[in-house]
């Protein structure tokens, strides 16, 4: 088969490329580090669907969804998002929801609000032991709620201006994330009916521009909008010499669906106990940055980065035996594969090469997976 820019722009497997270079196209995917023309697989994976004749509309909907929707950090629930993309292939069914790019399910809204009611109470002044009382009669997991709450207290430390501030602003935030996130069975704005968030925005493509295209038009709300957050960020500029630091770990670099997110919550508050950037991150590097230790307990547990990395490399060798037709390896995550799959089939065969071809590139190039799955020496960065 001749490759060539426009064979490669008709196929469908052009078509699943987000959070890589590939995503700009043939020809510009080349400034970020990607090689449509010398990609020898990707060339083969095309020649399959070649091969195929008229590729089915089932087929083409599930390159475009669940591969292609992958969730480009490993998520919360990490392996959930992959599954899901297998299990697509193998039934032919497209989930409603996307298990990927601001998708938070109920669980985890809960531990966002247990958080939240944390830092309401250390605003509001209360003492630690206090609310850890109200936390741990409702919780079931046996925590130590008080031991977290104390953690806290000692790591804000004394209330200042600007503390309060940064913990307001920060509070605010993690309200608005809860609103604002999605699963298949929270699409109705339930959340946070009784809180003003920022302006009401009838169609948002938070959600939709972001993973979850077939939802058509979801509600927002934008916090730069509201009055409180516009005062709050106005004193902070003025008091804060790291406000452009705070401001973007807070608001941009918050999202609460990535598996590290409650680390990287207590990395933040621990700088704003000590009112200054004292982490370093990609964005903003350190020539000294402090070890920040856990206080949150269970609460920011990291994820188990060596289980992770097995189960991605035992997933992607499964997925590469399935589609060659080998014998398939020993392990669950192999009779995973193999169950989901069902009956081989050429369009599966090829859709299974194309998703695992995917799934490489993007530990390569999203910039975050690698962090849970490949890369030791960076996964604290976030």
């Amino acid at each position: 088969m001749t490759w060539t820019k426009e064979r490669y722009e008709q196929s469908v497997s052009s078509r699943c490329w987000s959070w890589t270079p590939y995503g700009d196209g043939w020809d510009n995917c080349l400034k970020r580090g990607g090689d449509l023309q010398g990609d020898a697989e990707l060339r083969e994976i095309v020649a399959m669907e070649a091969a195929l004749g008229e590729v089915p509309a089932w087929a083409t909907q599930v390159v475009r969804g669940p591969i292609n929707c992958v969730a480009p950090c490993g998520h919360l629930t990490f392996p959930r998002s992959y599954i899901d993309a297998l299990q697509a292939i193998g039934s032919g069914y497209c989930r409603p929801v996307h298990h990927t790019c601001y998708t938070v399910d109920r669980r985890h809204k809960f531990r966002l609000q247990d958080l939240a009611l944390l830092l309401d109470a250390w605003l509001a002044g209360a003492q630690a032991d206090d609310v850890a009382i109200e936390v741990q009669a409702r919780e079931g997991e046996g925590w130590d709620w008080p031991l977290i709450c104390r953690g806290l207290w000692k790591a804000l430390g004394d209330r200042t201006e600007l503390k309060d501030l940064l913990v307001e602003r920060f509070l605010h935030q993690l309200r608005w994330w809860v609103k604002v996130t999605v699963w298949e069975d929270d699409l109705d704005g339930g959340w946070g009916r009784d809180q003003y968030l920022g302006a009401w925005l009838p169609a948002d493509d938070l959600i939709t521009g972001n993973g979850n295209r077939q939802l058509g038009t979801l509600p927002g709300m934008r916090q730069a909008a509201s009055p409180r957050v516009q005062r709050w960020e106005a004193r902070l500029a003025e008091l804060c010499l790291d406000w452009r630091f705070f401001r973007t770990v807070i608001g941009d670099f918050s999202w609460p669906c990535g598996p590290k997110a409650f680390r990287y919550y207590e990395k933040l508050l621990w700088c704003i106990g000590r009112e200054r950037q004292v982490i370093a991150l990609p964005d903003f590097p350190l020539a000294d940055p402090e070890p920040v230790p856990t206080f949150l307990g269970p609460l920011a547990a990291p994820p188990d980065f060596a289980a992770a990395t097995a189960w991605w490399d035992a997933f992607l060798a499964a997925l590469d035996a399935w589609w060659r037709e080998a014998p398939r390896p020993d392990g669950a995550v192999a009779a995973l594969v193999t169950r989901a799959l069902g009956d081989a089939t050429p369009v599966k065969r090829w859709l299974v090469r194309l998703y695992a071809h995917r799934l490489r590139l993007l530990v390569v190039h999203s910039g975050i997976l690698d962090k849970l799955v490949a890369a030791p020496a960076l996964k604290e960065e976030r």
